[in-house]
């Protein structure tokens, strides 16, 4: 599951974020995966945790402050690969959001 920069500028312009990017072009990154419990263990939603650059940012609503303009690439991973990537904690899946350089 990758979104490309060629797929994310002709929705960029104007104020778009990287959460409506996502939304507008692969909303199942959005969904929480797991190993078919809808919870962590903890009670909590196992919601995709989101990385900018490789270091952790926050939840799924953190995407609304980065910049769709300025986005190289958006990747999902399934909570395997994250753990396997980040460590535990990572039930939901990552969201990786890759920033142009400067």
């Amino acid at each position: 599951d990758i979104i490309v920069e060629s797929e994310i500028v002709p929705i960029a312009g104007g104020s778009a974020n990287a959460l409506q990017v996502i939304e507008k072009l692969r909303p199942h990154m959005l969904r929480g995966r797991g190993s078919g419990s809808p919870t962590d263990g903890n009670g909590e939603a196992s919601q995709p945790k989101v990385y900018v650059d490789n270091v952790a940012y926050g939840d799924v609503s953190t995407l609304t402050s980065v910049s769709a303009i300025q986005i190289r690439e958006i990747q999902f991973f399934k909570s395997g690969d994250a753990t396997t990537r980040w460590g535990t904690g990572h039930m939901g899946g990552v969201i990786l959001v890759t920033m142009k350089t400067r």
